[in-house]
């Protein structure tokens, strides 16, 4: 089961949601190192609860593992945080802990 086939489960699911993510969860721990890669690389679309949940799923197995999250994890999971048509500004004090620079993506903090 792939991160994308997980959230289809888990959207179709209702109440049992977390069946599909626990199931994704353990066909991941349980694949071969190359083909980890291959059930995270397909971006999940959308933004809601359970892409983020799904994406931040994903973030913490690549962790796991010592696999690097696929691009679409910090995209998805900046979006959740601070929603799509948010405009960034770095904190006027430089402060890392200051407001929305402490929840953008660690992408987006970089680059300032």
């Amino acid at each position: 089961m792939t991160a994308v086939e997980a959230l289809g489960a888990a959207l179709a699911g209702g109440d049992e949601f977390q069946r599909p993510i626990n199931a994704f969860v353990d066909a991941f721990r349980r694949a071969s190192s190359p083909d980890r890669a291959k059930l995270v690389r397909e971006p999940v679309e959308g933004c809601g609860p359970l892409q983020g949940l799904v994406a931040a799923t994903v973030s913490a197995l690549c962790r796991e593992v010592n696999l690097d999250a696929p691009g679409w994890v910090d995209h998805a999971l900046t979006i959740l945080v601070i929603g799509p048509k948010h405009q960034l500004t770095p904190p006027s004090r430089g402060d890392p802990f200051d407001g929305e620079f402490a929840r953008c993506s660690p992408a987006r903090r970089r680059a300032w």
